[in-house]
């Protein structure tokens, strides 16, 4: 992840370019900010069969800090309601995707000990479309992740479990 903060406008041309990241069609660097974090922007692109049902693609703001943690904010010019993602912050703006949540068992999140740059933009990617199927279907497209005390006990669902030993 060191390189996503180091050499981020090799990092942007890399991805952009990656047949192995399909579902982003471009990437550049909006800014860095010395000693704290890189923003990217990136277009992300619906998957196939999603594309063929008009889901949208999204621009997204990735920002990583120096430590290699990453947020992801949507840059929709239209308001959308968005199923998990942080409150605002009132000073700003709206907050970033929740894409895990703080605390939970380390195999069903990400950090930058765990995975690599093209492994959260994956989870960015899916997100993103679990996002548009609950607006269009009232109904988030599997088990949202446990969080707090039912954490401990792990996730419901069979499917979720089998991820979860996967990445472990």
């Amino acid at each position: 992840m060191s390189h996503a903060y180091a050499n981020p406008d090799m990092v942007a041309a890399q991805i952009a370019a990656d047949p192995n990241v399909p579902f982003i069609s471009s990437a550049r660097v909006l800014k860095k900010i010395p000693r704290r974090c890189v923003k990217f922007k990136m277009r992300f692109e619906p998957w196939a069969a999603m594309a063929a049902e008009e889901y949208p693609t999204e621009a997204v703001r990735v920002e990583v800090t120096r430590d290699g943690e990453v947020a992801a904010y949507p840059l929709s010019a239209e308001p959308r309601t968005w199923e998990h993602r942080y409150r605002s912050d009132m000073r700003k703006g709206p907050g970033p995707l929740c894409l895990f949540f703080p605390g939970d068992p380390t195999p069903i999140t990400w950090s930058p000990e765990s995975g690599n740059f093209e492994d959260i933009l994956g989870i960015i990617s899916r997100h993103l479309l679990a996002e548009e199927y609950y607006r269009r279907h009232d109904r988030w497209p599997w088990e949202d992740a446990p969080h707090g005390a039912q954490a401990a006990r792990g996730p419901r669902s069979r499917l979720m479990r089998d991820l979860a030993r996967r990445r472990s």
